[in-house]
């Protein structure tokens, strides 16, 4: 062989492995979902394969999960998306320390000063009404509840969804939406995208629920998650979804929202939000990672 189809084996070899290293597998198809192949859009089923440079459209309902070297896509909202930027969003993510520090973050959030057990148990005891207040104060559900919360600000998420799940059962219809919320949430910090979008669907707790503000950080990440940046920052910028002054959710709620402005490629407001996160969190893995964000742009 000469030396230059030895080179341009070589070429191939190469090309083949980058292509190969860049491919992403489909895992699971649901509703309509498409890949854009030239000027057609085709229907793509498990255990297809689809480059890195494929654009996939989403209609409503569907959802569908690619798995890659070092990162699942998982999609869920109606739209146009293009694998490329994602599997770049998610690698810049990663190198930032992002999941680490969200895990972090999202775990202690619920460890706030006024809910400990000790303070429910006093309730309990002190308070046998029947207003709608102790009457979920007072419920087997809040048992169930207040146990997973524990088991997820200690990173038990397994025990903390078996509880939770039990919290469900047992939970009146009224109950129902708040132990939903709250087993969402630990799907969520588990990793398992499709259950924490199947028990927080259609959840829309007024402004006076008490959970409201944990179920806005939840819907926004789940958003992230699911690469819907858009909506993510209309879902944020609602007036009745601002936490902005918030002390104990502000810094959560502006880097949840520096990453939507990053995923739609917004430096100016990415670094607006994401500043605002150091100066609250400083030194924190929180801080660091929005640090980290800020400086890469």
């Amino acid at each position: 062989m000469t030396p230059a189809r030895v080179a341009g084996a070589l070429f191939f070899l190469i090309g083949a492995y980058f292509a190969s290293a860049q491919s992403l597998y489909v895992a699971y198809v649901g509703g309509d979902v498409r890949a854009r192949i030239g000027p057609s859009l085709v229907d793509i089923s498990p255990g297809d394969r689809l480059s890195a440079e494929t654009t996939l459209q989403l209609g409503d309902g569907a959802y569908v999960e690619l798995n890659a070297a070092q990162t699942k896509i998982e999609l869920s909202q109606k739209g146009v998306y293009k694998l490329q930027d994602i599997l770049s969003y998610s690698r810049s993510l990663r190198s930032a320390g992002v999941g680490k520090a969200l895990l972090m973050k999202l775990s202690l959030f619920l460890a706030r000063t006024g809910e400990n057990q000790s303070a429910i148990a006093g309730v309990r005891g002190a308070d046998t009404g029947k207003t709608e207040t102790s009457e979920w104060m007072t419920s087997d559900a809040q048992v169930f509840l207040d146990t997973g919360k524990e088991y997820i600000i200690s990173g038990q998420f397994d025990q903390a969804i078996g509880q939770l799940l039990h919290a469900l059962e047992t939970a009146t219809d009224r109950e129902a939406p708040r132990a939903r919320c709250y087993l969402a949430y630990a799907y969520s910090l588990k990793g398992d995208f499709r259950d924490a979008l199947k028990y927080s669907a259609d959840l829309h707790p007024s402004r006076s629920d008490e959970w409201a503000p944990d179920f806005v950080i939840l819907r926004a990440k789940l958003l992230i998650d699911g690469s819907a940046f858009a909506q993510e920052i209309a879902w944020l910028t609602n007036d009745g979804n601002d936490l902005s002054g918030d002390a104990q959710r502000a810094a959560i709620y502006f880097f949840l929202l520096g990453l939507g402005y990053r995923g739609i490629d917004d430096s100016a407001n990415e670094k607006r939000y994401l500043s605002k996160v150091v100066s609250i969190t400083g030194d924190s893995d929180l801080g660091k990672a929005a640090a980290w964000l800020e400086r890469s742009r």
